[in-house]
């Protein structure tokens, strides 16, 4: 019983070997050392680009705040004058009334 599960296991390790031997096992291990030492270029290589990106990003940002900033400084402008318009406006309405109650008052206080 023994003899045979040797057998068996001698068996097993030729067609590990065999399948080892098929598969280009040195080739896989030698590719395999290749890429891992590609990986430390690989990780610097993808460290710029996503600093790269990054900083594309942020300048992007920095414009579209500069833009907004100029817009609503604009904005501002805008209602500023729009406000001083409607507060002369309301000036001149007082004005009008007061020179419309003045008459009124003359009329009736001074003597003709």
């Amino acid at each position: 019983m023994t003899a045979f599960i040797v057998a068996m296991l001698c068996l097993i390790l030729v067609f590990v070997a065999l399948a080892y031997w098929r598969s280009d096992g040195q080739e896989d291990v030698k590719q395999m050392r290749h890429e891992v030492e590609a990986l430390p270029a690989w990780q610097k290589e993808f460290i710029e680009s996503l600093a790269d990106s990054v900083a594309t990003a942020y300048n992007r940002s920095r414009q579209r705040l500069q833009t907004a900033r100029e817009n609503l400084r604009q904005l501002k402008e805008e209602a500023l004058e729009g406000f001083n318009g409607i507060l002369l406006l309301g000036v001149a309405w007082q004005l009008w009334r007061f020179k419309k109650n003045y008459r009124k008052w003359r009329e009736v206080h001074w003597l003709p």
